[in-house]
């Protein structure tokens, strides 16, 4: 038994694969069972996405998200032809530390046809920008670079390329530019068994870089085909080969385009450096903002979503309803049997009152088609359904400088935004703020009684919560112990939510 499990990891730590067809394969001994692929047969294996979840936010220079924003349109059309034929699934940011900001870019592109845009070619474990210049914000452009962030590689830089291209060094825009034209090296390029493809989303323009003054008059040719059935394009392709989705499909060992059972994740905001992807904030139409941690004019210690409003006129005879929503979120995907169909909201809120009238705030549940239709959500979009909401009738009970902590079930069958909802009745006047934070949606059920537990104010050298009580409410002061605030609040779960 010591021998032969010595002769297995002999055999996977060499680089040693197949030929399919004449091109090597690195899960050649799997194809006759595809479960039984190992990443680690995969050159820099530990670059992959994992659960095949790609965590991707937008950079205010892009303006996005946008629902009339041409540019957003092309970056999620291209995003859903990749997540039709494979398992791989684009997540807007809400929380993650690993993740792919889209930027404009500001340089000016050469005159020559170049990559006016730029990535990794695979997860970098942090922040990892994707620079698109705006003259070159198409859907080719995009999948090439999207195809780079999931670790492809230039089809046009293969090893092997020399059977089927030739490389016109003379046409080259610069002398500077020839570099970019080396072959990647055999221990750095995953195969997959798929031979060279001019119709790869990873395949260059044929008159990539080459020389000239403008697209009119043309660019010289610096690839040039050795077979008269491999056929070179002008620019780079719309749309996914084959040979795209297998290699795709196995570096991310697909169950054809289903989404992994590992994904999604749990996920938990602090607000501390960033807004998680929340939207409506700090236009005309909303009051709800973003405060970082750091900001000179925060007295919370923490950052928070705030919502502020203050009622000049003795009376305000109008209602008021102002909303924040999130990213979308992905459901279960069916192969997942572990987890579902409960999962679990979080987070903290606080009221405060310094005013008369109705104040209300309110958590909603909007079912989504797809995660990214979340960019078609906004302040004036149809509301989702309510499971979650308070009042000031009961701030009385919580007082002001109060954390209160809500745990609220939801159904993570299907796809979901979230959306919070500030509510100022009729004749209201003074004061008015909520504060949200910390965040988190799970995948699987709360955990104890859903309730609303209370948290005294704290800075971040002190703890964020108090004593638990052996029923599991928090132990405040002596005439709030043994308190359960199942009642203070307004849970509701819809177990059906039709997507």
């Amino acid at each position: 038994m010591l021998i032969f499990k010595t002769l297995l990891l002999a055999l996977a730590a060499e680089e040693v694969f197949s030929i399919k067809g004449g091109t090597p394969d690195e899960f050649a001994e799997f194809r006759s069972n595809p479960k039984l692929r190992t990443k680690k047969r995969l050159k820099n294996w530990e670059d992959i996405w994992k659960g095949g979840g790609v965590i991707y936010q937008w950079d205010h220079s892009t303006g996005c998200p946008n629902p009339s924003s041409d540019n957003c349109k092309i970056v999620i059309d291209a995003m859903r032809r990749i997540m039709e034929e494979t398992c791989v699934r684009f997540k807007e940011r809400s929380g993650e530390t690993d993740y792919v900001r889209f930027v404009l870019a500001k340089a000016t592109p050469l005159p020559a046809p170049r990559p006016t845009s730029c990535s990794f070619v695979r997860r970098t474990r942090q922040e990892q920008r994707l620079e698109i210049h705006q003259d070159y914000w198409q859907t080719g452009v995009i999948l090439h670079e999207l195809g780079h962030v999931l670790g492809l590689q230039d089809e046009a830089l293969r090893p092997d390329r020399d059977a089927t291209i030739s490389v016109a060094q003379k046409n080259i825009y610069s002398e500077s530019l020839k570099r970019k034209f080396d072959k990647i090296p055999t221990e750095k390029f995953n195969f997959l068994g798929q031979p060279f493809d001019p119709d790869s989303i990873m395949m260059w323009p044929k008159n990539m870089f080459g020389k000239g003054r403008t697209r009119k008059a043309g660019y010289e040719e610096t690839i040039t085909s050795k077979r008269s059935s491999v056929r070179l394009k002008d620019s780079l392709n719309e749309k996914l080969s084959d040979s795209d989705v297998a290699r795709i499909r196995d570096l991310y060992r697909c169950d054809e385009a289903n989404q992994k059972p590992r994904f999604p994740v749990d996920t938990a905001c602090s607000f501390d450096d960033h807004r998680c992807g929340f939207k409506g904030l700090y236009d005309d139409y909303s009051f709800w903002e973003w405060i970082p941690w750091k900001n000179n004019y925060n007295q919370d210690n923490r950052g928070i979503l705030n919502w502020y409003y203050i009622v000049a006129k003795k009376e305000c005879n109008d209602r008021m309803e102002d909303r924040t929503w999130s990213v979308g979120y992905y459901g279960l995907s069916p192969l997942d049997t572990k987890r579902g169909p409960e999962g679990c909201v979080t987070f903290k809120y606080m009221l405060r009152k310094n005013y008369k009238g109705l104040h209300t705030i309110r958590l909603m549940m909007r079912s989504l088609h797809s995660p990214l239709d979340a960019i078609m959500f906004t302040e004036t979009s149809s509301p989702g359904v309510e499971i979650w909401s308070t009042d000031t009738r009961r701030l009385e009970e919580f007082r002001n400088n109060r954390w209160i902590r809500a745990s609220v079930p939801v159904n993570v069958q299907s796809p979901f935004l979230l959306h919070f909802e500030s509510i100022l009745e009729e004749n209201g006047a003074g004061k008015y703020s909520v504060k949200i934070d910390d965040l988190a949606v799970r995948y699987t059920p709360c955990e104890g009684a859903v309730s609303d537990m209370r948290f005294k104010c704290f800075s971040r050298k002190t703890s964020r919560t108090l004593p638990r009580s052996s029923s599991g409410t928090s132990m405040g002061s002596p005439r709030n112990r043994g308190q359960t605030f199942g009642a203070t609040s307004k849970v509701t779960m819809n177990r059906n939510m039709k997507t």
